[in-house]
């Protein structure tokens, strides 16, 4: 498989969601811990007559527990992964089209990709010139706007299906949506958010807007699964379609990318 289904990128996001329910675990054990030394305690400052020591415990009642404190870092982590996660697949979209053209050149005539005189000649092989179409009309199409605009051109244009079904993009569409939406407003419900899913604002997280978006643990597990599948459903199709060579994809420098992105240009 060309994506990160065994790799870097899933293991993170799962280690990011085992980070969350561990850290739980351990805030509830200490809230427990923490009630039952003031529960031990109570009687002996009371049997002691200790005021100040009893008004400490008072006190303590009325303190943020772990769980609660644990809370409001939550929500970051839960945002950081599913943001994370698909920004994985969103990577992984352009690296799937360079190795396609590699492979297969002469799908440069059905997208019809145009190249300047100016290009042409500034290339000292064919090879080097096969390399910067290939660049170029990949940088093009992952700068559409959004998942669903790349979609519709890759269908047209080499006959090829990024998802497997109505239900998978729809999906996959509100997921990165959810990715915008914290990364751009920092999780906070706008209209932009509700008024480009319509529709498919139930597929996601509960929305309100104005309210910050909830997101629960499932959906995080679900994000997850959705991107693993899709992509590994769009390996095994482009595979059988072009022959292509089984193996990861090679990293394009190991670098965060800041343009050439599905969702590059979605918020402004």
């Amino acid at each position: 498989m060309w994506f990160w289904t065994n790799d870097d990128g899933r293991k993170t996001s799962f280690e990011l969601i085992d980070c969350i329910a561990f850290g739980t675990h351990i805030a509830k054990r200490a809230d427990e811990d923490v009630a039952t030394a003031r529960n031990a305690l109570r009687p002996i400052y009371e049997s002691k007559g200790d005021a100040a020591a009893l008004a400490e415990l008072d006190a303590g009642e009325n303190r943020k527990t772990a769980t609660e404190q644990l809370g409001s870092y939550r929500r970051v982590v839960i945002g950081l992964t599913v943001s994370q996660t698909v920004n994985n697949y969103l990577t992984y979209i352009p690296d799937l089209l360079r190795l396609v053209f590699e492979t297969s050149p002469e799908m440069l005539t059905s997208a019809k990709n145009v190249v300047t005189y100016e290009t042409i000649l500034q290339q000292e092989s064919l090879e080097g010139l096969m390399e910067v179409m290939v660049e170029d009309y990949v940088t093009k199409l992952s700068s559409r706007s959004g998942v669903r605009s790349l979609a519709d051109e890759l269908r047209d244009r080499i006959r090829f299906e990024l998802f497997t079904g109505a239900e998978q993009r729809d999906q996959t569409l509100v997921a990165v949506e959810v990715r915008n939406l914290i990364v751009h407003n920092g999780g906070v419900v706008n209209r932009r958010y509700l008024s480009r899913l319509g529709d498919l604002v139930p597929l996601g997280p509960k929305a309100v807007l104005g309210e910050p978006i909830v997101i629960s643990n499932s959906y995080v597990l679900k994000v997850v699964e959705l991107t693993s599948e899709a992509t590994s459903k769009a390996d095994a199709r482009a595979t059988a379609k072009w022959d292509l060579e089984v193996g990861p994809i090679e990293p394009r420098a190991n670098k965060v990318r800041t343009e050439g992105t599905p969702t590059s240009d979605t918020q402004q």
